[in-house]
């Protein structure tokens, strides 16, 4: 991007992650986006844009806005009703500034409420409930599509033998931040705040270099998430 060049400002958005417990550990639901628009075919945690009725003046706080977004895509899209004071904080992604759409989204987790799963038919094609690692090891296979956002959610959620442990490994004063930069493009690594390579990165980044990391390593089949920090 040259230095005339402006960087679209991103649209607010909200991810919701729902956790169920089960025999073998918490699943997560994850529904399969239609074949056309954003993350098209891939499976993602229910989420959109912020709209209107999202805004409250008496409540403009920017995480207090995106979690009644969450709680309200939540129903939209799997018809499953969550309190929005029930969903906690757990990361806020941003994409490069060379992507031509960019959203800035809040993820939050909640405990899934009882309910009957029923998709937007104009959203998703299918839903599954995952153990995370089945998921991440469904995406090495081949069989499943995850962007990076979810991928690396998901790695964050395969501690906790229960739901609850999961939430209460959660520090909602301490968000994750992802705001994505490219260290390398072919085969794409990514990199976010705390990376020795962040402040540089432009895709020709000398990944050798010495110092702390915070990349994702995006090999065909066998995605890798190196963190020292």
């Amino acid at each position: 991007m040259s230095a005339n060049e402006t960087v679209a400002a991103p649209f607010p958005a909200a991810t919701v992650v729902l956790l169920r417990d089960a025999e073998s550990g918490p699943e997560v639901l994850m529904i399969e986006r239609v074949r056309r628009g954003s993350f098209a075919g891939f499976w993602v945690f229910p989420g959109g844009r912020v709209d209107a009725e999202d805004h409250h003046p008496r409540d403009p706080d920017e995480i207090a806005t995106a979690r009644r977004a969450a709680a309200r895509e939540a129903v939209e899209e799997t018809s499953l009703v969550v309190e929005p004071a029930d969903l906690v904080v757990h990361s806020h992604w941003m994409p490069p500034p060379i992507e031509e759409k960019r959203f800035s989204t809040w993820f939050f987790v909640g405990r899934a409420p009882d309910g009957e799963v029923v998709l937007h038919e104009k959203e998703a094609t299918r839903h599954e409930w995952f153990r995370p690692i089945d998921a991440i090891e469904a995406h090495a296979a081949g069989s499943l599509s995850l962007a990076p956002p979810t991928w690396v959610t998901l790695r964050s959620l395969t501690n906790g033998a229960t739901v609850a442990d999961v939430l209460d490994g959660i520090d909602e004063s301490n968000p994750g931040i992802f705001h994505t930069r490219a260290l390398q493009a072919k085969p794409m690594v990514l990199a976010w705040r705390g990376d020795v390579g962040y402040d540089d990165a432009n895709g020709t980044f000398d990944l050798d270099a010495p110092g702390p990391r915070n990349r994702l390593f995006m090999d065909p089949g066998a995605w890798r998430h190196e963190r020292t920090l």
